[in-house]
């Protein structure tokens, strides 16, 4: 056994293998026969990640096979090198592919191309990783992650969002995503890293090069410095163990890992419903594309029919016999309901708004918001911002009235007021 493994086995043991052990079983990461392709960027996080697979597939009580692959997004040759002699320093032996990512996102003029890039990443992943037989990809996000990405979502991004330990992927088909590092620490990976004089790269784009000395660019880097903060006034807020699971399926795993600061806040947020169906679903299928569409209103009609093995037109009939509405005008709705929290929440100009939300373009998505919502998006976000600097009720805000006869054609099943919830 090197240093390195050793380390990881006792010298941290309380702060990396416990944690990471405890979320293998907890979520059921591994399965027994699974073929796990272990995605590692050349960061600390990844090479964490590794070095547990690889001991827990050599010492672990469930048998599987992991494959530790690395894809070169179009590293400079040093960085490349760096990942090379550190894989062989750690003895991972890792099977390396090509992508031409960094040139495709470094074309990208506004603002950060981080969102484009992750999502490329994991395309290319899963896709190598299907073709290497493998039934799951592992990444190396850990509980800082974790509590960051939630923390973005709700001050920048006007949502309640997070990585959760495990996922279903809905392009790929047969394909799952565990994060094991889901209860580990920052800090002592970094402690970790410099125990053993491993040096990693951070990002090693272009981009990063380019803000690197630039650190209000970063919000991640503020999210940081907020729980850093926090911490410091509230040292329990960080005590992940002490908070309980929730009862809901939907949500277990989802609080249990953001800081106790912020829980009751979050799930206030997270279970209030802003409007309801005519009637929930009993159908079991039904109840998964509900849960599918909380956590993204944009997916296709189609891949939710792949989801619950059902044709689409199957799947409408079957919404509106059960739910009393149709499965397009709930999805509309849905979209326009996001739409609105990006258009309150920020800046953006209205194309990219229509892109997040699903919307074929600009136009659509501007019709679409002035028929349901009863002002254009644009005059809409002033009158909400001029009614919030008055500290006016948000009910005050003068909405188009229909013609006479003309309020129920012009109206979807439910009013704007009462858009309907995925949230049950």
């Amino acid at each position: 056994m090197s240093e390195i493994e050793r380390s990881v086995i006792k010298k941290f043991r309380k702060e990396l293998w416990c944690p990471f052990i405890k979320s293998v079983k907890r979520y059921a990461l591994v399965s027994e026969g699974d073929k796990i392709a272990v995605c590692m960027s050349g960061g600390k996080d990844s090479f964490l990640l590794a070095k547990c697979m690889q001991e827990l597939a050599l010492h672990g009580e469930v048998p599987f096979e992991p494959v530790f692959i690395v894809m070169d997004p179009g590293y400079a040759p040093e960085n490349r090198r760096r990942i090379e002699e550190n894989a062989a320093k750690a003895n991972v032996p890792v099977r390396i592919f090509e992508s031409d990512i960094f040139a495709v996102v470094d074309a990208v003029q506004t603002g950060s191309p981080c969102y484009l890039c992750a999502r490329m990443r994991r395309g290319y992943l899963y896709e190598f990783a299907k073709r290497c037989g493998c039934n799951k990809i592992a990444l190396g996000h850990h509980f800082d992650d974790v509590v960051e990405t939630a923390l973005l979502s709700m001050f920048y991004g006007a949502e309640i969002k997070t990585m959760m330990p495990k996922l279903r992927s809905t392009s790929h088909p047969g394909m799952e995503l565990i994060r094991p590092l889901y209860a580990v620490r920052e800090r002592d990976i970094v402690a970790w890293a410099k125990y053993n004089g491993l040096s990693f790269l951070n990002c090693a784009c272009r981009f990063t090069e380019r803000v690197a000395n630039k650190e209000e660019e970063s919000k991640r880097r503020e999210m940081k410095a907020l729980v850093a903060s926090l911490e410091k006034s509230n040292p329990a807020a960080a005590e992940f163990e002490k908070l309980p699971l929730l009862d809901d399926d939907q949500s277990a795993g989802y609080f249990e890992f953001i800081p106790q600061l912020f829980a009751p806040t979050v799930e206030r947020a997270y279970r209030e419903p802003t409007g309801t169906l005519h009637r929930l679903p009993r159908d079991p299928r039904l109840q998964k594309i509900l849960e599918l569409l909380r956590h993204t209103p944009t997916l296709p009609v189609q891949d939710l029919a792949t989801a619950v093995e059902l044709s689409p037109s199957r799947l409408f009939h079957l919404f509106r016999e059960e739910c009393e509405t149709g499965l397009g005008n709930y999805m509309l709705l849905l979209r326009l309901q996001l739409a609105r929290r990006y258009l309150l929440a920020g800046s953006w100009p209205l194309n990219r708004i229509a892109l997040h939300t699903g919307f074929s373009d600009q136009s659509h998505f501007t019709m679409s918001f002035r028929k349901y919502f009863g002002a254009p998006p644009l005059k809409y976000r002033k009158l909400m911002r001029a009614r919030t600097a008055a500290c006016q009720p948000e009910e005050a805000l003068p909405l188009k009235t229909p013609a006479a006869g003309q309020e129920e054609r012009n109206r979807p099943d439910h009013a704007p007021q009462e858009c309907p919830s995925p949230w049950p």
